[in-house]
């Protein structure tokens, strides 16, 4: 839509090497590789050391992809008047040898060495009739916050949210709660919640959010929700009969495994849930089942529509299992 001169406005967008490499497989992470902490903390605020460093390691591992943090556009963006303006910006940048900011860090109020409050945020908290119970589920959650996960409490339309991102972890497993509060400061119930915050959540909020380890964190092909997944759900060829599909109910909870027939063979698979090759091999009709059990009952059954590209991956550890058996039948020669 047209608008005046003086109605636009820019923000600066710059992508940044974060210390990780990733190795993709169907355009889901297959695998991560920290940079050597001695060698990235002294260089990770100098662009002009921090890329060479990054490229160096990229280069020594075949395969691997940098990783970056991009610039997200919020409230906090430090928005600019004219590309002039922009030019400016970069060029000092470059002259002072940093990362060029789009956020504003002095809009938030530190609580606790982890966790922040909007300024915003905090006037409407001020307000409010029920600030104390408020209060105390801020600093129950904070209390409760691990060495690496921050708190951040925002104000967005009259309502509060709260949220927790673990910066040990990739987006979006980094986003372990996003909470809503209502401008009486009273729970919403939306949101979601990952691993220990689903229980943490109900002690302190009074509510249980979704489970964003579930189904629900994942976007089936749909666009993404804040903090789900992207998955590509795919159909299921009609030569195979899915008997079984289970994942680890505690432990590594990526692990999943489950039995096939293909071709009235019966088949055992196995590999990880987010990503990567599965395995698989001839087995007997109920073995997968036996097998499990066996193991004391530490697997949980779910949907393939839960595992990402599940049929993608399956496909070609059958064949390849197939292959195998075939190669390994005793030669007849005919006479």
């Amino acid at each position: 839509m047209p608008v005046t001169d003086s109605a636009v406005r820019y923000f600066l967008h710059e992508v940044i090497p974060n210390g990780r490499l990733a190795l993709y497989q169907l355009d889901e992470i297959v695998d991560i590789l920290e940079v050597d902490p001695d060698l990235w903390r002294p260089v990770a605020l100098i662009p002009s050391r921090a890329i060479p460093q990054a490229r160096e390691e990229q280069s020594n591992r075949p395969g691997f992809q940098l990783m970056v943090d991009e610039a997200e556009y919020s409230r906090r963006m430090i928005f600019l008047p004219s590309l002039d303006a922009c030019v400016r910006a970069v060029r000092n940048a470059l002259d002072a040898d940093v990362w060029v900011c789009s956020e504003e860090p002095i809009r938030r109020h530190t609580l606790t060495p982890n966790a922040q409050m909007d300024f915003r945020a905090k006037a409407m908290l001020e307000k409010l009739p029920n600030r104390e119970s408020v209060m105390r589920s801020i600093r129950s959650i904070a209390q409760a916050l691990s060495a690496q996960e921050c708190l951040v409490i925002d104000a967005l339309d009259e309502t509060f949210t709260f949220q927790i991102t673990d910066t040990s972890r990739q987006y979006p497993q980094s986003v372990r709660l996003l909470a809503h509060f209502d401008e009486r400061g009273n729970p919403i119930e939306k949101g979601f919640a990952r691993g220990r915050w689903r229980d943490e959540s109900t002690r302190i909020l009074g509510y249980r959010l979704q489970d964003f380890d579930g189904p629900a964190g994942r976007s089936n092909g749909q666009h993404p929700q804040f903090g789900q997944a992207v998955t590509y759900p795919s159909a299921q060829p009609c030569t195979f009969v899915l008997c079984s599909a289970f994942r680890k109910s505690h432990g590594a909870l990526n692990r999943i495994c489950g039995q096939c027939l293909f071709e009235g063979v019966s088949y055992w698979y196995s590999g990880n849930l987010i990503a990567g090759h599965f395995s698989a091999q001839a087995s007997p009709g109920a073995r997968a089942l036996e097998v499990l059990f066996d193991r004391g009952r530490s697997f949980e059954r779910i949907d393939s529509s839960e595992v990402p590209h599940f049929w993608q991956r399956l496909v070609p550890a059958i064949y390849k299992a197939r292959n195998v058996e075939s190669n390994s039948r005793p030669k007849q020669t005919a006479t």
